[in-house]
């Protein structure tokens, strides 16, 4: 009996103890309790949307929650669900406090709303292509793309940033962003054809210096489209039906072919120039103490020839390259004549100067007179010339006879009246001399007349010749020396 009083003692007064030490305040809540801070969950739990949603938050216990949508420093009571009605980012602050003081984790979650569909570019157009032809989609962010032949199709096939199309691609491409926003491309349709369309032009380019007629030629049921204008578009162009008359100057003819399965080649160039304007050529001459300076000049690009021995210029003369040093030395006779790329001549430019005013001294090595053989006869000059002569007395011209060094021969009987003169390189002409030659090779005749009686022996003898001459004789009988 006392053990049992005393163990209901001992009980009582430690329940007595500990209930005195375990309870606070008026309403005597048991803080020893609850030590654990409270759970908040933010929903949705969803990051991205695209239509106005609402945020809200939620405790595992009763616990007063605090949010903020513009910093940490800016906490405010949360009362309810908080709209979310603008496009943009945004990221939420929260936390959650029980009634015994127990505080979460500041923590936050991040969300975003986009209403608006991706942007959608697909390049290249829709056609025919002559060969493989890559294709690319592009947005303006982020997105997803799909390939679909129907709109109705399900499930949808993944399109890569880009495809190579070898044969044939048809359908639709699909752009979804991370809202799930989506933006859907035109029905598109590639067609590669690999058939080579041969296009001929006639002329292929160049430069002509006559109006030219261009023609195409192509297969049958093909099409040709040209233009001469630099900045024109394609869609531009003018379809081929006629021969095209070129324009005048310079022209860039572009133009393509489409096979009949629509198919388009690529964009030819050729280069064309109609110059029917012969240029122009001007010497200019440049002075000096024993030299000139010729300078040869054209407006435009243009080949120049000339001579320098009177003769007219020709595709074989000399090609002028450098500025020409002419000597001061008798008489300089230039003609020059220009070529344009086009094949047009320029009219003949002629220079002419004389350094040399001074005849020429002709000397002639027999001055002349009565010879019994013929002579042979030469001529010699202070400069370089050229000797013309006349052996019957006629004055001398220019189509007289041409001195040669092999001299001149005399052997016509009787009487020959050599003319000559000389005329240097810069036609100076020395003075019309002459020298007259007699060649007789033939003995004269004599005969005897006899006056009186030669047997008396007084007698006179007279001596004549059939041409003038001198009488030698002897009267002893011997020869005459």
């Amino acid at each position: 009996m006392p053990k049992i009083k005393l163990v209901i003692l001992l009980t009582g007064a430690f329940f007595c103890f500990f209930s005195s030490m375990s309870y606070a305040g008026e309403e005597g809540v048991p803080v020893w309790l609850d030590t654990i801070a409270p759970v908040v969950k933010v929903l949705p739990a969803e990051k991205w949307h695209s239509s106005v949603f609402h945020i809200s938050l939620s405790s595992n216990e009763k616990a007063a929650l605090w949010l903020s949508l513009d910093s940490p420093g800016q906490m405010k009571p949360y009362t309810r669900p908080v709209a979310v009605t603008e496009d943009g980012r945004y990221r939420v602050w929260f936390y959650g406090e029980d009634d015994f003081g127990n505080k979460s984790a500041l923590d936050s979650a991040f969300f975003v709303l986009d209403t608006r569909p991706p942007s959608l570019n697909v390049s290249p157009s829709s056609g025919n292509y002559p060969g493989p032809v890559t294709i690319r989609a592009v947005s303006n962010e982020e997105c997803r793309f799909y390939h679909v032949k129907t709109l109705k199709e399900n499930p949808r096939t993944i399109f890569p940033d880009s495809l190579t199309v070898n044969s044939r691609f048809e359908g639709f491409v699909i752009a979804v962003d991370s809202s799930g926003n989506r933006t859907i491309s035109e029905f598109l349709t590639f067609s590669i054809d690999t058939t080579t369309l041969q296009i001929r032009v006639d002329p292929e380019g160049g430069v002509f210096n006559r109006n030219t007629t261009l023609f195409f030629e192509f297969p049958a049921g093909a099409s040709v489209f040209y233009t001469f204008d630099p900045l024109a578009p394609p869609k531009w162009f003018r379809k081929y039906e006629n021969p095209v008359s070129l324009p005048n100057g310079l022209s860039i003819l572009r133009y393509y072919g489409k096979s009949n399965h629509g198919t388009e080649t690529e964009i030819f160039k050729r280069q064309f120039v109609i110059d029917t304007i012969p240029p122009r050529l001007h010497i200019r001459q440049v002075p000096g103490n024993t030299s000139d300076t010729l300078i040869m000049t054209s407006k435009e690009k243009a080949r120049i020839r000339f001579t320098q021995n009177g003769h007219d210029p020709t595709h074989k003369s000399m090609e002028y390259t450098k500025p020409l040093v002419i000597a001061h030395r008798g008489k300089a006779v230039i003609k020059a004549k220009a070529w344009d790329d086009a094949g047009n001549e320029s009219d003949i430019e002629q220079w002419i100067y004389t350094y040399d005013l001074l005849a020429p001294s002709i000397k002639i090595s027999n001055a002349g007179g009565i010879f019994n053989k013929p002579q042979k006869v030469f001529f010699t000059s202070n400069e370089d010339v050229k000797i013309l002569y006349t052996s019957d007395n006629t004055p001398v011209n220019a189509s007289s006879i041409l001195y040669t060094q092999e001299g001149v021969n005399i052997s016509k009987e009787g009487i020959t009246v050599l003319r000559y003169m000389g005329i240097d390189d810069v036609g100076n002409m020395s003075l019309e001399q002459s020298a007259t030659f007699q060649i007789d090779s033939r003995p004269p005749v004599v005969k005897v007349q006899i006056q009186g009686n030669i047997n008396d022996g007084n007698f006179n003898v007279s001596l004549t010749a059939n041409e003038p001459s001198r009488f030698f004789y002897r009267t002893d009988g011997s020869d005459p020396d």
